[in-house]
């Protein structure tokens, strides 16, 4: 499945945050890192499953997570919130 999305910098959505680096971590615990390209969008192709997404120990992020369902794209929008 395709995952994609911008991620957003401050509350709001207004601008893509370019290069922002995050971690999608499956229920086995075993992450790997993303990072946004210049334009703030990404795109993973995962398996089916539950996410969690996380960002670095003072800064937080929107949503926590994210399912992958078979069959379909699933579109995450990123939020930063602090940092």
């Amino acid at each position: 499945m395709t995952i994609g999305g911008p991620a957003c910098g401050l509350a709001f959505c207004g601008r893509p945050t370019p290069h922002a680096l995050f971690r999608v971590v499956p229920r086995d615990g075993i992450g790997r890192p993303v990072r946004a390209d210049a334009r703030g969008h990404f795109v993973l192709t995962l398996p089916v499953g539950h996410y969690v997404l996380t960002m670095g120990p003072n800064t937080a992020i929107r949503p926590k997570g994210f399912s992958v369902v078979s069959g379909r794209t699933t579109r995450v929008l990123l939020r930063i919130l602090a940092g």
